[in-house]
């Protein structure tokens, strides 16, 4: 808490210091930026790498689609109570990134972007990273038409993007 934010201000100071015009690829940090320092900003620069919507429907084999890392920041518990319940439903369950040592759950490991858009258009549901809703493995899932469970807390994107396959979820209880 105190250490992240000590860093995260002595951060902002330097990049105000060093340049005029500052992308950011979300909103997070500008609740942190003085209201002087706004108008040199430009936020969600995330959203110029969106696709646009699946122009096709696919077939949908993979029920759940998890993109997993070992993080303080990734909120895992959420991850790992649901699975660990849902394990005995016989849904396929396909892991990429840190894998999950678990019975009946695929992991691919890391794969290219170009892999996670493939599994995703064979995908019905995922959920948003805990932090940070803007992700782009939650952009890819939008373009390929993926239900999204994400953490009530954050804030949806919807006002940029109107996507109607967002599920709001309380990831702390």
């Amino acid at each position: 808490g105190i250490l992240l934010n000590l860093f995260k201000n002595i951060s902002l100071f330097i990049i105000f210091r060093k340049y005029k015009k500052i992308l950011f690829s979300t909103e997070l940090l500008k609740s942190s930026i003085k209201k002087n320092k706004i108008k040199n900003c430009y936020f969600n620069y995330v959203l110029q790498i969106f696709t646009g919507f699946a122009d096709k429907h696919y077939k949908k084999n993979i029920d759940f689609l998890i993109y997993h890392r070992l993080h303080n920041n990734k909120n895992n518990k959420i991850i790992e109570y649901f699975i660990r319940h849902t394990l005995d439903k016989n849904f396929k369950i396909v892991v990429v990134g840190d894998p999950l040592n678990w019975k009946h759950i695929r992991n691919m490991g890391y794969v290219s972007r170009n892999k996670i858009k493939s599994l995703l258009a064979k995908t019905k549901y995922t959920f948003g990273s805990s932090e940070n809703l803007y992700t782009l493995f939650v952009l890819d899932a939008i373009s390929k038409d993926v239900v999204i469970f994400y953490d009530k807390k954050l804030k949806a994107f919807n006002k940029h993007i109107k996507y109607h396959n967002l599920r709001k979820v309380d990831f702390n209880n």
